[in-house]
């Protein structure tokens, strides 16, 4: 792991903040999407359309406790433009403020080459891997025919063996993005961050 400098994210996860830019005025909404389950505890996020694959996933080595865990997500909308960006998504795993920030040295980040990110338990990878490659319309692809305008952000379910991933627009589109890391005063992680854009900037 490699501590870096704490990324700016109080306005991103300021619900209702209005941040103003040379490329126009951004208002934050932040939602809850609900819980993502982590039997294992071992946190995948990739491009579910790209690297959602059982023999090349790696999870982050900052672990944690299996458990089920919220999920935020932080959405702009600019003055006078329809629609909506994902900004960032946050796997709170405790309700505390992070004390120091990392990136994992193997995983920093991720490429995105279809728009698109998710947050999985490592050992969900296989079910959800099978359902998408199964032909016809997986959940994924499903989750992504929105008609709104809006950015997508929601966790999915399978019914069959309760597993659950939650997946994402990936802000501006396709690039390479962040995933930080955040530990408490005590060293515990607290939460997992994907960041896609800064509206500050």
């Amino acid at each position: 792991m490699t501590q870096v400098d704490a990324p700016k994210l109080d306005a991103v996860f300021t619900d209702g903040a209005t941040v103003e830019t040379a490329n126009g005025v951004f208002r934050v909404a932040v939602t809850e999407l609900g819980n993502l389950d982590l039997p294992s505890g071992q946190l995948y996020a990739c491009d579910p359309f790209v690297e959602l694959d059982q023999d090349s996933a790696s999870a982050y080595s900052a672990s944690v406790p299996a458990g089920s865990y919220p999920i935020q997500v932080a959405r702009v909308r600019r003055d006078g433009t329809p629609g909506s960006w994902v900004v960032a998504v946050k796997l709170v795993i405790w309700d505390e403020p992070a004390f120091t920030w990392e990136v994992d040295d193997d995983r920093p980040g991720y490429g995105v080459d279809a728009g698109a990110g998710c947050f999985i338990d490592l050992e969900s990878v296989p079910v959800f891997e099978q359902l998408h490659e199964g032909g016809g319309d997986s959940p994924i692809r499903a989750a992504f025919r929105q008609v709104d305008g809006d950015a997508v952000a929601t966790v999915l379910t399978d019914t069959a063996s309760g597993r659950t991933m939650a997946v994402f627009n990936s802000g501006p589109g396709d690039g390479y993005y962040p995933t930080w890391i955040g530990r408490g005063v005590s060293g515990e992680v607290v939460c997992f961050v994907t960041q896609f854009m800064n509206p500050e900037a």
